[in-house]
């Protein structure tokens, strides 16, 4: 890691652990202020005469304003300084909720858009601040780390919010909102000398004949010198012999010896300018594929958080409250799956194929089960319905943590994160009306909707291109 780098994570081992809680506590605070229109959903149904399909309209404007919101401000969040970026995202977001219950249904569709899109401005740079904090080996271990903070967060989310929202829907807004603002004072006061784009001198590989220092750097001999320093050695010519054997260089047919910033190799796309040509860089790195993977997971990740539910209280009869209570247990098996998915995957040398492949064949294995099953036992439904989000909570970590921290040396990660989770909410816009529609034909038609998807995924697998954990490394 450069000093750079160093001195971008805070310095030192206690602003490290310092910048990593703040950046753990405000993703994980974020989800109190998404997990709450699903706990207030029956009392909306109750207080605004809405059906199923207008409560995912309403879920559906989060999600279209958070992807569009992660296109936009996860490629410049590479740009701008995470301090302030950040702050003014979980600020803003934190008033939205607030306005909600004052407005009511008149400004429900607009303040939950308004929301979603200041949140998209928290994951890219996120995951950009605990990136510049770290030496490459330990990145693949922070991705996982900070990828639990939305696992607590909505275990947190779920088990408060479903006990404030008795006494007053209004308070699943208030509360969630004033936390937020306060998590983005918080984050200001801490997050100082934070994550800087690193200039093109340093994102340059050195090449193999002037290792001495970059291109950007080197100098030509002067013409009027007759015999440069050694490091700065001349090609044979008439008055002065034949260069030492190791700077020795084959002259040129037309100028004897090209300076050194003429002798660099073809820049990469790597050594591209952070803030143009990102959808450039993502075709020439298979990134669009990966963001189609993205898009299907999507689907059914906040199909699970939406509409799980309503699918076992409609379906056993159960009050609505005991129901989300329960679901407050499954972002923790969530996170143990975590655990076990790092574990695999570096075990299986990053392979983000065979990783994936497996995950999401294990949901549709999962989901036909349920739908067999359906009805003959609500513990049951209920652990196979964690099955099925641990599996696709382990695809989300792949793809949204693994993937994009692969690109740090590239100071892409923002982008691509940003990008990823853009497809991936994309996923998530279309799911929440369009589920809220199916279920009209029966909860087993979702679940083999949701088999579908996952086929549909595991055939596109075979085009991603060998993306690979250790590329992080």
């Amino acid at each position: 890691m450069s000093g750079r780098e160093s001195a971008g994570a805070g310095g030192g081992r206690k602003n490290f652990y310092l910048t990593f809680a703040i950046c753990w506590v405000s993703y994980a605070v974020a989800y109190f202020c998404r997990v709450n229109l699903t706990v207030s959903m029956p009392y909306l149904i109750d207080a605004f005469g809405w059906d199923k399909f207008t409560l995912g309209l309403v879920a559906g404007c989060f999600f279209w304003a958070y992807a569009i919101g992660q296109l936009i401000n996860g490629i410049i969040g590479d740009k701008f300084r995470p301090r302030f970026f950040v702050g003014i995202g979980m600020a803003a977001a934190g008033v939205a909720n607030i306005m909600i219950p004052f407005f009511g249904k008149s400004g429900i569709f607009f303040f939950w858009t308004l929301n979603g899109f200041f949140q998209s401005m928290l994951w890219g740079p996120i995951v950009r601040t605990v990136s510049s904090a770290a030496s490459g080996k330990h990145k693949a271990w922070l991705a996982a780390a900070i990828s639990s903070s939305f696992v607590f967060g909505s275990m947190a989310a779920y088990f408060f919010l479903s006990r404030i929202a008795r006494a007053a829907w209004q308070l699943a807004y208030w509360a969630p909102g004033i936390a937020m603002a306060a998590a983005a004072v918080a984050w200001v006061a801490i997050i100082r000398n934070d994550a800087q784009p690193a200039p093109a001198s340093h994102t340059q590989p050195l090449s193999a004949d002037n290792g001495a220092a970059p291109a950007s750097h080197a100098k030509p001999p002067p013409a009027d010198n007759g015999a440069a320093p050694a490091s700065h050695a001349k090609p044979p010519s008439a008055d002065n012999g034949a260069a030492p054997a190791s700077h020795a260089k084959p002259p040129s047919a037309d100028n004897g010896a090209a300076p050194a910033s003429d002798a660099k190799p073809p820049v990469r796309a790597s050594a591209l300018s952070p803030y143009s040509g990102f959808f450039r860089f993502a075709a020439q790195n298979g990134l669009f594929a990966v963001g189609a993977i993205c898009l299907l997971h999507g689907v059914i990740k906040e199909a699970i958080t939406v509409w799980g539910p309503m699918m076992l209280s409609e379906t056993y009869a159960a009050p609505y409250q005991l129901v989300t209570g329960y679901f407050s247990v499954i972002p923790l098996i969530n996170f143990s799956t975590l655990l076990l998915s790092g574990f695999v995957f570096q075990k299986a040398g990053g392979r983000v194929k065979t990783g994936l492949f497996i995950l999401f064949a294990s949901a549709a294995a999962i989901s036909c089960a349920i739908a067999a099953t359906l009805g003959l036992g609500l513990y049951a439904s209920l652990a196979m319905l964690a099955g099925v989000s641990a599996s696709i909570f382990a695809v989300n970590i792949i793809l949204l943590a693994y993937v994009p921290i692969g690109y740090s040396a590239e100071n892409r990660v923002s982008g691509v994160a940003g990008f990823l989770d853009f497809t991936a909410y994309l996923g998530a816009a279309l799911a929440a009306p369009l589920f809220g529609r199916i279920s009209g034909g029966g909860w087993r038609a979702v679940l083999f909707a949701w088999v579908g998807i996952c086929a549909a995924a595991i055939f596109l697998v075979r085009y991603i291109t060998s993306l690979r954990i250790d590329k992080a490394a």
